[in-house]
């Protein structure tokens, strides 16, 4: 699966410009702000497992292609979008797709923003296979341009005289 925005995909090996801190690739998250966001897990140390942390793609620098083998299907998608009204067919919880998630070993999420009940988290998080759309388009963050204030033409000011102009 490629990072969107970027020639680097799951599996290679990647550093975080900022702290240098360098591993793996193992998921990508896209969300509904448009905002994409990277886990890079290290190398095992001690405890037998390595330290991961979550990065903007931006922040990436690839190191190594194809360092760990991807079994994902590459171009995957998603039968809804981010902003649909969806449902999850296991627990009938409702809400807006907020977040989908993508695993090196191939698992697809989806994040649902919902409506929160007494005793409920807002957010839920399920594998795609589960979730079937309600309605297209419920929510968007994209926002049309502001109209344009009208400015001044750059000429000469109005005259701002009591006197009468002669006409001639």
């Amino acid at each position: 699966m490629k990072v969107p925005f970027t020639s680097i995909h799951l599996g290679d090996r990647v550093r975080d410009k900022v702290t240098g801190f360098e591993g793996i690739a193992v998921s990508c998250s896209e969300y509904l702000t448009g905002q994409v966001r990277v886990v890079i897990e290290g190398k095992a140390g001690d405890t037998g497992t390595g330290d991961m942390i979550s990065v903007d793609w931006q922040l990436l620098e690839l190191v190594e292609k194809g360092a760990v083998e991807y079994s994902g299907v590459p171009d995957f998608e998603y039968p809804f979008a981010l902003g649909d009204r969806v449902v999850c067919k296991l627990t009938q919880s409702k809400g807006v797709a907020t977040e989908f998630s993508h695993f090196l070993n191939g698992c697809v999420n989806v994040g649902i923003t919902r409506k929160p009940k007494k005793g409920q988290s807002d957010f839920y998080h399920n594998s795609w296979q589960y979730f079937e759309l309600v309605e297209k388009g419920v929510f968007s963050l994209k926002t049309e341009a502001a109209p344009a204030k009208k400015v001044g033409s750059g000429g000469p000011s109005v005259r701002m005289s009591r006197a009468p102009v002669a006409r001639s």
